[in-house]
This record gives structure tokens, C-alpha cells and sequence, in this order.
């Protein structure tokens, strides 16, 4: 049944019954919420196809197959949390899932780099974790606007060690995130970055300009107008033609995007 739990200024985990999502959802997937939420319709229900969706895609934060509940991140707008909580307490928080296609960190590597701005680092736990489970070092380079609006350090992985910035200097160095990169790209194998579309240009600058070395990866979260493809409202432009960000992604070269 759903839960709800403010972990950060802006950011809502939900917890909620989805058996089919937890049994088959591996890291990097998300799920899409279904826009009207009653009584009596659940996440495994049929009857919920023809129940509307709310466009915005929600990372899968963990899962547990055996309770068959998934935990995700949900975000707010200017604080207002209720179209979030509108479903009651006690009752399913109603998804389909897994979209997108799940992301495994090179076996060869022995440490990778995590970079999110803000709410962004949704994409990325469940990445980090599984890395993080097979003894490969994570490191996390989160930030946001304050010390209020960053993930919160005791939720994280275990094994992943954090670093941090923010606008305003209330919580590590005061500075954007990507001024963090020197301090590792030297001892990683890979970047995997998570966030909005001004830190994946800022990522793009600095590999133009040489500031960026490593293979990278960029999260791209789309809005879900149609989950499987048709509407091509998610499209990316590769340079191996447009991409789908629903199906194809969330997980694209930052080299190959355009």
C-alpha cells in the first residue's frame, strides 16, 4: 500500500505495491504513475488500461520481489506536493513497468563516477547500488541549489562515497557540481551523469574543451506521452539518427548525443 516519506526539499519516495514491476525491474528503469488513482484499481489490474497516465516518468529507487513493493522517486513543483500524495495512505500508488532499457556498469570497471544535479540522482541509486554490491568503487559528485534539495547522505548506497556542491555553499564547496570532476576523472573508468539539460551541456562543453576525458553516460528521463514509442515526443538526436528516449534510453553516450 502506498507510503510516503519527505527525504528533501522537493523530493518524495513512494512505496508502494507493484508485484510485476518488482519482479522484473533491473537499475536505470522507471515507472509511469496512472493519472486517476480510485479505490479497488492496483498496479497489477487490468481493468487500468484504460485509466489515464500521468506523463512523468518516476526511477525505480529499489525494489523487493518478495513483498512484490517497489520504492520510487517522486519530485514537486514549488513545494506542492498533493499531486503526489492524493492517493491515500493504504491504498496502491497505481504504475506500469519497467520502462526503459536497464543499465549494468562495465564489469571491467573498478571505479566509477556518479555526477546528478538535483532530483536527478533518482536515476542513478539503483545503478550505484548494484555497482557499489559488486565491489566496484562509487563515487558520488551530487548538487543542488542548497544543502535542503540534496539526496540524503544516510539514504544512499552503501559504499558509495559523497562529495558535494552547492549554489548558496551550504553543504560542500560552493561552486557547480561539475567542478568537482578533476578531483576524480584521473581515477575513474566512467562517468555516468544524471540531471537537467545544463549539466549535460556543461558536461558537453568540457569535453570540447578537453576538461572531460573519461567515457560518459547521460540519463535522459523522457515525459511518457505514450511509454512504447508511437508519438516520438521523446525523441533524441544521436549521431546514429533520432533515438526514442522511452524505449531506447534513459541511457545514451553524451558523445553521440547531439
Amino acid at each position: 500500500m502506498a507510503e510516503f516519506e519527505t527525504i528533501a526539499q522537493g523530493m518524495i519516495l513512494v512505496r508502494t505495491g507493484a508485484s510485476k514491476v518488482a519482479r522484473a525491474a533491473q537499475p536505470g528503469q522507471f515507472v509511469q504513475r496512472r493519472g486517476i488513482v480510485t479505490q479497488g484499481l492496483v498496479s497489477d489490474d487490468a481493468r487500468a488500461q484504460t485509466t489515464p497516465f500521468d506523463p512523468q516518468p518516476y526511477p525505480i529507487i529499489s525494489v523487493d520481489a518478495t513483498s512484490g513493493e517497489i520504492t520510487v522517486l517522486a519530485t514537486t513543483v514549488d513545494g506542492d506536493d498533493s499531486a503526489i500524495t492524493s492517493t491515500p495512505t493504504g491504498l496502491e500508488w497505481a504504475v506500469r513497468g519497467p520502462l526503459g532499457q536497464p543499465i549494468s556498469v562495465d564489469a571491467a570497471a573498478s571505479h566509477v563516477a556518479f555526477i546528478a544535479q538535483g532530483d536527478g540522482i533518482g536515476a542513478i541509486i539503483a545503478v550505484m547500488r548494484e555497482a557499489a554490491e559488486r565491489g566496484v568503487r562509487v563515487t558520488l559528485m551530487a548538487g543542488a541549489a542548497n544543502a535542503w534539495q540534496l539526496y540524503p547522505s544516510h539514504l544512499l548506497p552503501d559504499g558509495v562515497r559523497e562529495m558535494t556542491a552547492t549554489d548558496d555553499g551550504s553543504a560542500g564547496i560552493r561552486a557547480p557540481v561539475t567542478h568537482l570532476l578533476p578531483q576524480v576523472q584521473d581515477d575513474a573508468d566512467l562517468l555516468i551523469a544524471a540531471g537537467p539539460k545544463r549539466l549535460y551541456e556543461d558536461l558537453a562543453r568540457m569535453r570540447a574543451d578537453g576538461l572531460l576525458t573519461i567515457p560518459t553516460t547521460v540519463m535522459k528521463l523522457p515525459r511518457l506521452e505514450c511509454r512504447d514509442g508511437e508519438c516520438g515526443k521523446c525523441a533524441v538526436q544521436t549521431t546514429d539518427g533520432t533515438r526514442l528516449a522511452c524505449v531506447e534510453g534513459p541511457a545514451f553516450d553524451l558523445d553521440e548525443v547531439e
